[in-house]
């Protein structure tokens, strides 16, 4: 998915889990970063995209439990990073572990990047609206 997408999703998400625990300015901010942390370690290490190592759950399952060990308020940044591997689950795939797993979705097509936010937006509405 484009970066718009993971942004405004991400922020859905957070929404979400604000309805049930109170977030502050911080971990919104770690949730922003995580969204987009896969594609920037990426571009700045030079590595390819969709690198075998950083689009994997096993490393965002690693990163989630570091993060919550060092900073309490930033384990939004583990979750927001795992989210933007669910996201990615397009035509180009990610890794768990050495298993590479690839959705119907293209990253590329518009479309599919609006199918994913209104998804988001209506579950956020269903949540929000039924509690």
């Amino acid at each position: 998915m484009k970066w718009y997408c993971h942004i405004i999703s991400i922020l859905s998400v957070l929404a979400i889990i604000n309805h049930f625990i109170p977030l502050n300015a911080l971990s919104i901010t770690f949730a922003v970063l995580g969204s987009l942390a896969p594609d920037i370690i990426e571009r700045a290490f030079f590595l390819n995209h969709r690198n075998k190592y950083v689009h994997n759950f096993l490393t965002g399952i690693l990163i989630l439990c570091l993060f919550s060990i060092i900073e309490p308020s930033s384990f939004t940044f583990g979750i927001a990073y795992i989210h933007h591997l669910l996201l990615d689950i397009t035509k180009g795939g990610v890794y768990i572990g050495n298993k590479r797993i690839r959705g119907f979705l293209n990253n590329t097509n518009p479309l599919h990047n609006v199918f994913v936010i209104l998804i988001h937006v209506f579950l956020l509405l269903a949540v929000i609206g039924v509690t």
